[in-house]
């Protein structure tokens, strides 16, 4: 399967194109929703570049994200409560 997005008029591939085509070769382009749902195939082909993309990640970014987000949470609790009058 190819996937791709139009940008500026063109479709851009979001993959690498397969080695088996060639120029000029013609191609089915099937339009899909962002709603759509995905096939079994579609979904651990996500799953797949997911799960490579969290390997990349840095566990203190991941750490640095967490307490931050921790802490937000935790302002807008209190802010909420205030706005309640709870103590």
């Amino acid at each position: 399967m190819i996937r791709a997005i139009i940008e500026k008029g063109w479709l851009k591939p979001l993959d690498p194109l397969p080695a088996s085509l060639h120029e000029g070769q013609e191609i089915v382009v099937n339009i899909v929703d962002d709603d759509r749902n995905l096939t079994p195939v579609e979904m651990d082909e996500w799953l797949k570049r997911g799960n490579e993309l969290a390997a990349q990640s840095d566990p203190a970014e991941d750490a640095a994200l967490m307490a931050e987000l921790d802490r937000l949470r935790a302002e807008q609790k209190d802010l909420m409560r205030r706005r309640m009058g709870l103590p």
